[in-house]
């Protein structure tokens, strides 16, 4: 037999061999993901939509912290963020305005947390979940699937889940398990029943890498003229790292529909990732901690107190008495992080003056500089701000009250005892003025709520003069004690003029 037919032999076996390597059941063995603890791991995210003629960009990186790895159990520490950029589809720029406090944010932060999950990624707990936007599901999880448990080169998996849409955005939010905690506001919203499933099969494979076709869809159980509400339906391709024992890559195709009565809307969403190499990980987290570091040190910097001298004081408080309601805002900041020197009854008296400006932000930021500067002549506004509707005014008043000590100002911060929002602050500042506040808190021993009486008996447990001991009673709440204090020693509290708890 010559070389040219051996070499003919051979080249007719070849698609056989091959054959034989891509055994898509061999493949399935080799999705497992593979830690090893204190490995760092980081992916890079991208995200693109198309939402009426606006196209949106999300771009960010999620980091990943291997605690600790067992045959059954993988524990992860996780963190990550998101940020968001907008074009119109032609490619102008557009300019709009963040939804701050909805989950359509523009920037995306994962809360620092924990994961852990089976070596197939099975049993997925998270300790943390930041719901993402199309969707999508969590930003912790957006990279771990779960694999076939018994090796199967197809396989899918179902599960009930939530669509949770916002009665003010008509986008709905990422789904989540059913039953699951909810979420800021979520008792606004409406929450539909939906199901989803996704099917995956191995489609390629050689040593290094197993590709998967994936194929993905949501749909609502309610439906509205034959068709669900909301459904979200996709198609892509993964590639599993078999070294790295990670997926390497994914690219997503996705389309969302929102059909509900006299509207029907689609939205093209496109998504992927990749895993960086251990270099470009090490330069993002130190990048990102060197950020951390500045951020931190201008923060401390910006709270560092000021010390009022006679080369500052002019300027301080000309800002504070400017139109520019944003310079004056910033000089009240300062001074309330202030070290006081010198004469504070200019500061003061200009303090009360920004304070009862319309602006709303400037009014507050005075106030909680006169818990630095007020002088007795700024007692009585101080006591009027006691009025004010907003909540922010009224604790500041009450804080510079309560270190002023006028003696008008017991009787109308007592009566903030009553107001759930400011019993705590009252309370405080109640206990600062001092025994003098004692007859101004000691009627509401009697009062008709329950949790009124009981903060009464706090505070007047520790600035009542109690002279009477053993006898009396304290006031009760449907045969319960509600007063604390001191319960090893039978007795009540008392005022200087008699006492004050009565059987």
């Amino acid at each position: 037999m010559n070389s040219k037919t051996v070499a003919g032999i051979a080249l007719l076996f070849l698609p056989f061999f091959a054959l034989l390597a891509f055994d898509p059941a061999v493949q399935a063995q080799k999705l497992r993901y593979q830690f090893t603890p204190g490995q760092k791991i980081a992916y890079e995210l991208r995200f693109t939509a198309i939402v009426g003629d606006t196209k949106e960009v999300r771009e960010g990186t999620i980091y990943y912290t291997v605690k600790s790895v067992t045959d059954q159990e993988i524990t992860l520490e996780h963190s990550g963020s998101m940020s968001t950029r907008r074009t119109m589809v032609d490619g102008r720029s557009v300019i709009t305005i963040p939804r701050f406090g909805m989950m359509w944010n523009d920037f995306l932060s994962a809360t620092n947390g924990k994961i852990t999950m089976g070596p197939r990624g099975e049993r997925v707990e998270c300790q943390f979940h930041t719901s993402m936007p199309y969707m999508l599901g969590d930003l912790q999880t957006f990279v771990l699937e779960e694999f076939s448990s018994t090796a199967e080169p197809k396989w899918e998996k179902q599960r009930e889940i939530s669509i949770i849409r916002k009665k003010d955005n008509g986008f709905p939010r990422p789904p989540r398990p059913p039953f699951g905690p909810l979420g800021n506001r979520d008792s606004n919203d409406e929450i539909r029943s939906a199901r989803e499933k996704i099917n995956y099969e191995i489609i390629e494979a050689d040593a290094s890498v197993v590709k998967i076709k994936k194929s993905y869809e949501i749909r609502t159980d309610d439906k509205v003229n034959g068709k669900a509400r909301r459904e979200m339906t996709g198609e892509g391709e993964q590639s599993f790292d078999v070294k790295a024992g990670l997926f390497g890559s994914q690219a997503m195709s996705y389309e969302i529909k929102v059909n509900d009565e006299g509207l029907t809307l689609t939205i093209p969403v496109n998504t992927s990732y990749r895993l960086l190499s251990k270099e470009e990980t090490e330069s993002r987290i130190k990048v990102a901690e060197t950020a951390r570091k500045k951020a931190e040190a201008d923060l401390k910097k910006m709270n560092e107190p000021v010390k009022v001298t006679d080369a500052n004081r002019e300027t301080l408080l000309l800002e504070l008495q400017s139109p520019d309601k944003f310079k004056a805002r910033a000089a009240a900041d300062k001074l309330a992080k202030a070290i006081v020197d010198g004469d504070k009854a200019p500061i003061s008296k200009a303090l009360v003056e920004a304070a009862k400006s319309g602006d709303h932000f400037l009014k507050v930021a005075a106030t909680k500089a006169l818990v630095v500067w007020a002088t007795p002549e700024a007692g009585s506004a101080l006591i009027d701000m006691l009025k004010d509707p907003d909540i922010f005014t009224k604790k500041a008043a009450l804080e510079a009250l309560g270190k002023l000590k006028p003696k008008e100002a017991p009787e109308a911060m007592a009566a903030l005892l009553l107001e759930l929002g400011t019993r705590g602050d009252a309370a405080k500042a109640l206990i600062a003025f001092g025994p003098s506040a004692e007859p101004a808190v000691a009627p509401l021993l009697a009062d008709r709520d329950g949790w009124v009486q009981l903060e009464a008996c706090k505070i007047l447990e520790v600035i009542g003069t109690m002279a009477k001991p053993g006898k009396g009673s304290e006031v009760r709440r449907h045969g319960q004690r509600l007063c604390p204090q001191r319960r090893h020693k039978d007795h009540s509290v008392h005022s200087k003029t008699g006492e004050i708890a009565t059987s």
